[in-house]
């Protein structure tokens, strides 16, 4: 990967911007444990090298680390040992420092087959500097290798942690990289590890052909100074995909949606076309559809909410995982709240609430049935395409109505739903009204009368669900609410 340089934040838009930058990027602090690979005489070889845990500091833009049993790391101790000191870094043995440096997440196969890997490599001022023979106070550079440090964290969770903060400690908010020389398409790949900062920027699909249809989610603005702007994305730059799932053709609300519900640090694809020509002829489309996002019928319109929703509710792996490990202990807590902050908002307000909550639930429940029922017309011996078209819009309907309810996995709706069937996956279930409901309108427009397979092409069958219909009477913590 070759990185496409870019001053830090801020630098483009003059000095005094810069330095408010570079203080900002100072307040970045964090410490703990992590493993370093070390080898023979400092070097990153094959020979010698290993992983050792080491404790770091994080602050000043100046990362610094030591032994575990020995110096520590141990922020806040002086040099005479008052553990309530202000030198930070008196227990270190090394320090770097990390202003312009590029922090990037490595794979295990470049990482000696370490996971949760990431590396810090330095900036172009410290490399200017190596070569000139001028080192800054506080750094550590090495005159044979880019790399500073590669390090490694316990799990990913604690990688996103440390990536963020030394992304911000470097005065960044990511890192553009032209992903190989591949001569066989008219494309640059270019990959972007992004933080936890505003994109700064407006992304969202444009028409780039002659006829309908041929559209790609396009970087339509940014500003020079920060967000994407500052890794070096340009207007005209295609979105391809984020985090590794691909991006459709959608509008720049939902797109910026989907950023915000995605784990962070953000590792985002984009191409750029090599012929300058094309390349300027996609960023002038780009910049003209700018908040001009194409009409479309109500059909499209509310399939594109819900792939939206749905892609919101699945969010990313990790923190699925994390929302269920957590849920298990925390849904009782959580209900208790959600009861005693409905009873102080006073009486008019908690049945308002209730009736808000029970409505909801209703309506997924019913979405259930409905889907159920557009099931029966589907699979059918004796299919009927139009009638189960109708009843799937009819759930996804229900769905869509109450999308502002279900889009926070840990609200009270989300809680409820999970007391009266605890087997639903509200993901499924928008994916299979979502698929079928567009193979059964296909399928009616074409005439089709029968099966040509146990399961079309594109369908999405639903497991069974069981859901519990339980009174006021019967739930207590319903009750309560």
């Amino acid at each position: 990967m070759t990185v496409l340089a870019c001053p830090p934040a801020g630098v483009a838009k003059g000095a005094d911007a810069a330095r408010k930058a570079k203080a900002e990027a100072g307040k970045a602090s964090l410490g703990g444990k992590l493993f370093k690979l070390s080898g023979i005489a400092g070097k990153m070889s094959r020979m010698g090298n290993r992983w050792q845990a080491r404790y770091f500091v994080l602050s000043q833009s100046t990362i610094g680390y030591g032994d575990i049993a020995s110096d520590g790391g141990l922020k806040g101790s002086s040099s005479f040992g008052d553990m309530f000191g202000t030198d930070e870094f008196s227990g270190t043995k090394k320090r770097y420092a990390l202003y312009g440096s590029y922090v990037v997440p490595e794979p295990p196969e470049r990482a000696f087959g370490k996971d949760f890997a990431f590396a810090v490599y330095r900036s172009d001022a410290d490399a200017m500097a190596a070569e000139s023979g001028q080192v800054k106070a506080g750094s550590v550079i090495s005159h044979d290798r880019e790399q500073l440090l590669l390090l490694a964290a316990e799990d990913e969770k604690d990688k996103s942690k440390w990536m963020g903060q030394l992304l911000r400690a470097a005065g960044r908010s990511g890192i553009l990289f032209k992903v190989g020389e591949d001569g066989v398409y008219p494309y640059d790949r270019l990959r972007c590890v992004y933080g936890a900062d505003p994109l700064v920027a407006d992304l969202g699909a444009v028409e780039v052909g002659p006829t309908a249809g041929s559209k790609k989610v396009l970087v339509r603005s940014v500003d020079a100074g920060a967000g994407l702007g500052s890794c070096g994305v340009k207007v005209g730059d295609e979105l391809v995909k984020v985090n590794g799932i691909d991006v459709p053709a959608l509008s720049s609300s939902i797109i910026e949606r989907m950023f915000e519900s995605c784990a962070k640090p953000l590792v985002v694809e984009f191409r750029r076309q090599r012929d300058a020509v094309i390349f300027k002829e996609l960023a002038a489309k780009a910049a003209l559809s700018r908040g001009q996002d194409n009409d479309e019928d109500s059909r499209k319109q509310r399939m594109r909410e819900s792939m939206d929703v749905g892609a919101a509710l699945r969010a990313d792996k990790q923190t699925q995982e994390e929302l269920r490990v957590k849920r298990a202990a925390e849904d009782e807590a959580e209900a208790r709240e959600v009861s005693e902050a409905l009873a102080r908002s006073g009486p008019t307000e908690v049945e308002i609430e209730q009736q808000r909550l029970e409505s909801t639930v209703h309506q997924v429940l019913g979405a259930v049935e409905t889907s159920a029922k557009a099931d029966s017309y589907f699979y059918g011996d004796a299919p009927d395409f139009p009638q189960a078209a109708a009843y799937y819009q009819q759930a996804l309907d229900s769905l869509l109505a109450v999308k502002d309810d279900l889009a926070d996995p840990s609200g009270p709706a989300r809680l409820l739903i999970a007391q009266k069937a605890p087997d639903l996956s509200l993901a499924n279930l928008f994916d299979h009204v979502n698929a079928n409901g567009q193979q059964a309108s296909a399928n009616a427009g074409a005439g089709v009368t029968t099966h040509q397979a146990a399961h079309p092409s594109g369908c999405v069958p639903l497991p069974t669900t069981t859901t519990t219909t339980t009174t006021q009477e019967d739930d207590p913590q319903v009750n309560a609410a």
